[in-house]
């Protein structure tokens, strides 16, 4: 759907616009995203500016759990890391 409403939700989005969440699409929605098509390696780096308020999830109109997402790339990332 990539409507971003998340993006204008998102406190991180308002203070880097499009330079965090990935090249293709910026904002929560990006960082899922980014993921997928550039690999987690990336998408982990970048995962670490979220704030974990989960504003993206309240305002999804199709519920994706995109905190549980970014979440889940920061553990991936970290779990990497030695």
């Amino acid at each position: 759907m990539r409507c971003g409403r998340c993006s204008f939700e998102c406190p991180v989005f308002l203070h880097t616009a499009n330079l965090w969440g990935g090249p293709a699409y910026g904002g929560p929605m990006g960082m899922g995203w980014t993921a997928i098509t550039l690999g987690e390696d990336l998408a982990g780096e970048i995962s670490y500016l979220c704030l974990g308020c989960g504003r993206c999830d309240e305002v999804c109109p199709v519920e994706i759990p995109l905190s549980s997402i970014i979440s889940k790339l920061k553990a991936r990332a970290a779990s990497r890391v030695e």
